[in-house]
C-alpha cells in the first residue's frame, strides 16, 4: 500500500485539494460523517491552567475521503494533527482563532 504525505492545512469547511491515488486528479473530498478529532493528552491536562494559550491546544484527527469522479470513486483514509491559528475578524475588529487540520 502506498502512503502519500499531504501538505497544507484545511479548516472547518473541509475543502481540500488532495490528489486521488487512483486517477491522480485533485478530486478527493472529505466524507464529513467520517471526520473525528480528539484532544491530545497535554491539551486535556493543561487546558484549565492560567498560562494555557489557544495556540497550545492540539488534537489528532482522522477521516475518510472519496474521489468525486464518477468513473473513479476511490476511497482513502487520512490522519493528522490539528491546532489553532490566530487571525483577525474584520467584522468584530478583534482577534479570532481558527482551527486547522
Amino acid at each position: 500500500m502506498t502512503v502519500h504525505k499531504l501538505s497544507g492545512a484545511f479548516f472547518h469547511d473541509m475543502q481540500v485539494e488532495w490528489p486521488c491515488p487512483n486517477c491522480n486528479q485533485k478530486t478527493l473530498q472529505i466524507i464529513k460523517e467520517s471526520f473525528v478529532s480528539y484532544d491530545t493528552h497535554d491539551t486535556r491536562k493543561f487546558r484549565s491552567e492560567d498560562w494555557f494559550e489557544p495556540e497550545m491546544d492540539s488534537s489528532i484527527f482522522s477521516c475518510m475521503a472519496r474521489c468525486s469522479r464518477m468513473q473513479c470513486g476511490e476511497v482513502v483514509a487520512c490522519t493528522g494533527k490539528s491546532g489553532w491559528e490566530q487571525g483577525w475578524d474584520e467584522e468584530r475588529n478583534d482577534i479570532e482563532y481558527y482551527q486547522w487540520h
